[in-house]
């Protein structure tokens, strides 16, 4: 007698899927959680530079008058950067979203608890935008598909940036150092941090780095690592904030300093970062001026039903960081369409409080 097996009747079993989709796709973008986002305002980014200009006090003969020269002041110069303008779409047809609602495995083609097909994109789209500003982050060239200027050209020994020149005004300029790769070590690290000290003034608070790098420092403590589960930053706005590290991501320590790493960075450049004097300045939508109360009764709204928070993906895990906004559009026929943006630019207002150390 023969047995059945399952292959002689699997063509009339239904296909059960887990109750999860698993994205495959790296979606952090760490360097745009940790620098401050900032309001701004105006037909541009802009702010003043106060540059060298006065001279130093010195000693006077008794009694004598005030010269011209003790009259003098620091100079004064505009920076001015163009809004940085990102986008992407989310667009799902009637049909699609009408045989997602009536599937009876809705956990293979939605995240269990996400909501419909829609609100799923809109998510997906959000997170695209997260990745796309937080690449160009690093390498932004202030133009066509790159329109944010990265620190690879906001952090450097010269060149012009917002429209200062550092060969005019030297103060304008950041500590870059090269150093050999196998050459690593604590020792050079405090060199960088006091190089950064000596041209500003202030020291960095935060490193930022790619994995590889970011490994290449953790060997230095062998099995001594010192993590951080927490760290405090500028807020952007003369205070401090406190980020909460989640998800099981921890910080390297290195003098009070952390160390982060973050997939999209530069290989092999540690960044030295004070974020006192570096913001993401963002501009709020006339038309959507979205905040997370307003994204979750719009989704509702659509959907019928009441998103958690952690639906907002990564770019809004924590206060003053970049806030998407979800703008809903007409209806040309048969689906839903919403356009999710965001009008900012990176500032780096201090140039000389910051510096770049190459890998080489």
């Amino acid at each position: 007698m023969a047995t059945l097996t399952l292959g002689d009747f699997s063509d009339a079993l239904s296909q059960v899927f887990g109750p999860n989709i698993i994205s495959q796709i790296n979606l952090l973008a760490i360097g745009l959680n940790l620098i401050p986002t900032v309001p701004g305002a105006g037909k541009n980014a802009a702010w003043t530079a106060k540059l060298t200009g006065r001279t130093n006090a010195a000693g006077y003969v008794e009694g004598a008058d005030m010269a011209d020269v003790d009259f003098d002041s620091e100079k004064r110069e505009d920076a001015v950067l163009a809004w940085a303008e990102y986008r992407k779409g989310a667009k799902v047809s009637g049909l699609a979203q009408a045989a997602a609602a009536s599937n009876l495995q809705p956990g293979s083609v939605l995240s269990e608890g996400l909501g419909d097909l829609f609100s799923d994109e809109v998510t997906d789209a959000i997170e695209r935008l997260a990745l796309g500003m937080g690449t160009n982050l690093y390498n932004g060239t202030g133009g066509g598909a790159d329109p944010m200027i990265g620190l690879e050209t906001a952090v450097a020994a010269a060149g012009v940036y917002a429209g200062i020149d550092p060969g005019v005004d030297p103060e304008w300029a950041s500590t870059v150092q090269s150093i050999p790769t196998g050459d690593l070590s604590f020792s050079k690290l405090r060199a960088f941090i006091t190089a950064i000290y000596k041209a500003s003034g202030r020291r960095p608070d935060l490193l930022l780095t790619d994995p590889d790098t970011f490994d290449k420092i953790g060997d230095l403590y062998g099995d001594g690592r010192r993590w951080m589960e927490s760290l405090e930053l500028s807020n952007g706005q003369g205070g401090r904030r406190e980020i909460k590290l989640v998800g099981g991501y921890r910080m390297l320590e290195f003098d009070g300093i952390g160390i982060a790493q973050d997939n999209l960075a530069t290989s092999d450049a540690i960044w030295g970062l004070n974020t006192r004097f570096i913001q993401i300045k963002q501009l709020s939508s006339y038309k959507s001026p979205m905040t997370l109360e307003r994204f979750l009764a719009i989704m509702e709204a659509v959907t019928g039903e009441r998103l958690p928070m952690e639906s907002m993906g990564e770019m809004t895990a924590a206060p003053g960081q970049l806030v998407p906004y979800v703008e809903m559009l007409g209806k040309l026929g048969d689906s839903d369409r919403a356009q999710i943006k965001c009008y900012s630019q990176l500032c780096v207002n201090r140039r000389n409080a910051h510096g770049r150390l190459n890998l080489v």
